[in-house]
């Protein structure tokens, strides 16, 4: 029988049966090789920097993804300069094209009231 509250280490019903750990690791994902490209069953190169901090990259491909992270991060915050400088003109443009309708507007009613003949706008 089980018990409604169940024992140490029971699993809440919604998660179904225990499962055993498998060899592929976590949600079906190979565990990291230990294998290098330099050969079959080489350990991989474990190097400490130069603030003792321990890297599994080469220095030569750590430097060139650090080079990569600062250039990323120049080109987003010249992108970020570029849409502000663009939404600037764009609301320039259209400041201006609302003056240009409303002279437009202006001009249309004064030819209009122009072409009228007198008579007419005198009898209004």
């Amino acid at each position: 029988m089980h018990s409604v509250l169940g024992g140490a280490g029971a699993r809440p019903p919604s998660l179904g049966p225990a499962r055993p750990p498998s060899a592929t690791g976590l949600r079906g994902v190979a565990p990291p090789s230990t294998a290098s490209s330099a050969g079959a069953g080489a350990p991989t190169p474990v190097a400490v920097d130069d603030l003792g901090r321990l890297r599994l990259l080469p220095p030569a491909v750590a430097d060139a993804a650090e080079s990569l992270r600062d250039e990323t991060r120049d080109f987003a915050s010249r992108l970020d300069e570029f849409l502000a400088l663009v939404q600037d003109l764009v609301e320039v443009v259209d400041a201006r094209s609302k003056e240009i309708e409303t002279a437009k507007l202006r001009t249309g009613r004064r030819s209009r009231y122009a072409r009228e003949p007198t008579a007419s706008r005198h009898a209004a």
